[in-house]
């Protein structure tokens, strides 16, 4: 009986037990790996780096374009990439470089933008395979008016100085910079305007101030040129306010003190004076004849008297033509501007002053 079962188990039972398993083999999606997805690069030309293969392996070449979406801010090294069969899971290394402007844009987001796959592998051909991101750093400093030096020195007598002005980044557009002097009575400018182009931004554009002669003592003046609020179709210049330039406009015109009568021969209110006697006035500094030496009068008992002059050092010398009536009285003007001092300074106001001619005997 054990024998009889023994013979049923190995026909019937234990081949169940002995039938082979064959395991399940996974299907692999064709795919195309692009890794990383982001990168950084900067206008300063630096370059980065990403990698392609694809995940299985294709039945003919399978050929994936490539194109950046801002060719002025990002280059790429190739226009596509091609697999085949034998080097389907290699991974191809693309670079791609930041592109130097002289623009003040700021940081840009580029795409490197994997266009849609051409392979007669229909398993291949129609993907789009992902983006690949990249950052543009911008190497631009912001938007400045350079203006050097900020503080010059002019005179009154009619020198000049100049400074200079320049843009620190290229203008997108025309910037124009109006200019005007704080005093034009002090100080003149060699032009309203400054006008860069994004041809010359960086070029110094020479301005030069004048001082501007006067005859007041008015003492070294500080005076402004202005540079005023800036139009521009590019934002980043337009409604800008640069620096303005400070000039000390130096005075040339001296403090004059005023001459001074110190006396005069006969003294004033003099009585018993001869009849022909030369007028003396003494000054408080030597003197030189000035504009109104002729229009001195000297007046005897109502009549007018000519005269001839001479000046010595500090003395005006008068001789009157005639000899004065007797018992008179002579009264003498002296008119501001008759003479001057060697430093250009008159008397402040007309002086007169008088005396009595002696009675006959």
């Amino acid at each position: 009986m054990k024998r009889i079962l023994s013979l049923v188990l190995s026909i019937f039972i234990l081949p169940v037990f002995c039938i082979p398993i064959i395991a399940a083999v996974p299907t692999i999606l064709p795919d195309v790996i692009v890794t990383p997805l982001s990168l950084v690069v900067s206008e300063n030309q630096t370059s980065a780096t990403f990698s392609v293969y694809l995940s299985s392996e294709p039945t003919d070449d399978v050929t994936i374009p490539m194109v950046s979406s801002d060719s002025f801010e990002l280059t790429i090294d190739r226009a596509t990439i091609t697999f085949t069969n034998n080097d389907y899971n290699i991974p191809q290394i693309v670079t791609v470089t930041g592109v130097d402007d002289d623009l003040i844009d700021g940081d840009k987001n580029v795409l490197v933008v994997l266009g849609t796959i051409f392979s007669t592998d229909v398993n291949y051909d129609g993907l789009n395979p992902t983006d690949v991101s990249v950052t543009v750093q911008d190497n631009e400093v912001p938007p400045e008016i350079i203006v050097t030096p900020l503080s010059l020195v002019v005179s009154e007598n009619q020198t000049s100085a100049t400074f200079s002005v320049y843009l620190s980044s290229e203008p997108t557009d025309d910037v124009t910079i109006p200019m005007v002097s704080s005093d034009s009575f002090e100080l003149t400018i060699d032009r309203a305007t400054i006008t860069f182009t994004n041809n010359d931004y960086n070029i110094p554009q020479i301005v030069t101030v004048t001082g501007v002669d006067d005859d007041l003592i008015d003492g070294d003046k500080n005076v402004f040129v202005v540079l005023g609020t800036i139009f521009s179709y590019d934002v980043n210049y337009d409604g800008l306010n640069p620096t303005d330039v400070s000039v000390t406009v130096q005075d040339n015109d001296q403090v004059v003190t005023p001459l001074s009568i110190v006396s005069s021969n006969p003294e004033d209110g003099s009585l018993n004076v001869p009849w022909g006697v030369t007028l003396t006035i003494t000054f408080s500094e030597n003197i030189q004849v000035a504009e109104n030496i002729g229009k001195v009068i000297i007046d005897n008992a109502g009549v007018l008297y000519g005269y001839t002059y001479k000046v010595r050092g500090t003395t005006l010398y008068l001789n009157p033509k005639g000899n004065f009536q007797y018992n008179s009285l002579c009264i003498i003007t002296l008119p501001m501007g008759v003479v001057k001092s060697l430093s250009g300074s008159s008397i402040s106001n007309d002086y007169s002053y008088s005396f009595r001619v002696k009675a006959k005997r």
